[in-house]
């Protein structure tokens, strides 16, 4: 990784686009970037007014994104190879893309990308980005900080299933809980049911405060693992607010897994979240618990409003790198959560 400077051109004048931002994730990454007085465009299959074409299946599309310096991937990957050949376009064209995937096998390939590419490159590939992983990546790396002693992690989202999701949220969501669930022990990986273990996690400051969650498999656990591989345990967790509804969820340990079937369960998910509870805030607490008693947690009032503005914010500190990194690895934790705070005042509350 080495820095690099821009030929008399600011942060505030490059020209950002926005892959899906017509989706719940992208609309509010353009929102974000717009607001901070970005230059933004979006993708379309179809493209109308104001958007350019791009499709990820269509790889003679990938050329129409260079002409911006920031490319932001808010869409679905569902072809890996190409994906990849994209990235590598990127490095070489000297543009900078950031990922904001949050489809495991995905951030699994992309890690293993990184560890095989630690050459220099012209350009920059940014992953990790958004909400989990993302401003998650931050919380772990600060809740390290603040424990060196740390021995096990358990990283924790506890969210209400009554709240408003994309369609491709809604999707992931039917495929964490249909995949087997993974934890990190002792420098090696093991499995579970899709919905695994019950853990309780109680605050130790306040005794009273105690919840519930599943081991699951979020891509958090991978990102956890290689920031610190010296961990004896991480693990990711999913916590309904609904106590009600964890024999519900259960159920998945049992249901048919192949691919029909979990596109019927997004369906029905975004049904019921897209359709019915589309107007309601979807509110969320993260979580990272260090040895079973020390908790960091950051709130949100909106999961998707927080993770466009957590790709808003590292923004400004794109430039000064090249190469491929994890959103944490380019600023520290506090820098990045001061950008948050003085952007978004009262929608985040943080605890550490």
């Amino acid at each position: 990784m080495q820095n690099r400077n821009r030929s008399q051109e600011t942060d505030s004048q490059l020209k950002i686009l926005i892959i899906g931002g017509n989706g719940e994730l992208g609309s509010q990454i353009v929102k974000a970037c717009a607001k901070a007085g970005y230059d933004c465009t979006s993708t379309s299959r179809n493209p109308q007014k104001s958007e350019i074409y791009f499709d990820w299946k269509v790889c003679k599309t990938f050329e129409n994104a260079f002409d911006y310096q920031i490319i932001i991937n808010a869409a679905p990957v569902r072809d890996f190879e190409l994906y990849f050949d994209f990235a590598k376009q990127t490095l070489s064209q000297k543009r900078i893309l950031v990922e904001t995937t949050a489809n495991s096998s995905l951030v699994q390939a992309i890690i293993a990308f990184q560890e095989q590419n630690q050459s220099t490159f012209l350009g920059l590939f940014v992953h990790g980005a958004g909400l989990f992983p993302g401003i998650s990546n931050f919380l772990f790396r600060e809740a390290i900080k603040q424990h060196p002693e740390a021995i096990t992690a358990a990283f924790n989202v506890k969210y209400s299933v009554f709240s408003k999701a994309g369609r491709d949220m809604c999707q992931l969501m039917a495929e964490s809980l249909t995949r087997p669930s993974v934890y990190y022990q002792n420098q090696a990986w093991f499995t579970e049911k899709p919905i695994g273990p019950i853990t309780i996690f109680r605050e130790k400051a306040q005794e009273k405060n105690i919840w519930k969650g599943f081991l699951a498999d979020l891509p958090d656990t991978q990102y956890f693992a290689a920031i610190r591989p010296d961990l004896k345990f991480i693990g990711s967790y999913f916590s309904p607010m609904a106590d009600f509804l964890f024999p519900l969820l259960k159920l998945f340990n049992y249901a048919p897994k192949g691919a029909f079937f979990v596109n019927l369960y997004a369906q029905c998910f975004y049904f019921m979240r897209g359709i019915l509870f589309k107007n309601r805030t979807s509110e969320m607490l993260i979580s990272v618990v260090i040895n079973d008693k020390d908790i960091s947690q950051i709130k949100v009032k909106d999961a998707i409003y927080a993770a466009g503005a957590g790709v808003a914010a590292i923004l400004p500190f794109l430039s000064s790198h090249t190469g491929v990194l994890r959103v944490d690895e380019l600023v520290e934790p506090e820098v990045f959560f001061e950008k948050l705070l003085g952007n978004e005042s009262g929608v985040f509350e943080f605890r550490f």
